[in-house]
């Protein structure tokens, strides 16, 4: 194992016994990568107006040798859940957000394991 894969180990087994969250991991990132500390700040700004955030889901499915497109489709936040689960067999799904906002970053970066770096 690499030396963080070792520590992310050792941070997720810690001493605490509380439930880690996406906003622990973006601080424990930041310990080996500085750039991860405005992500940090980012996230407590929950000021932002959340109507600005908007987000999409585009289905397409293989069909007959062709691919084929569904129209698009705005997601409200309680949506999003649902717009991220797996889609069913021989399809795919593009979600696209604008203006992201703390908390859907949040909920992506769980959802989804992503890592911090990559909205860093």
């Amino acid at each position: 194992m690499t030396p963080n894969c070792l520590n992310y180990l050792y941070y997720l087994l810690g001493s605490d016994n509380r439930q880690k969250t996406y906003k622990d991991f973006i601080e424990f990132r930041q310990r080996d990568n500085p750039c991860v500390g405005a992500l940090s700040a980012f996230l407590e700004s929950y000021r932002l107006p959340t109507e600005t955030c908007r987000m999409y889901s585009l289905d397409c499915t293989f069909i007959g040798g062709k691919d084929h497109l569904s129209p698009y489709q705005e997601l409200q936040y309680y949506e999003i859940p649902s717009a991220l689960a797996p889609p069913p067999t021989r399809r795919g799904r593009i979600v696209i957000v604008e203006d992201l906002h703390p908390s859907v970053l949040e909920l992506l970066g769980t959802t989804l394991d992503i890592d911090p770096i990559f909205f860093a």
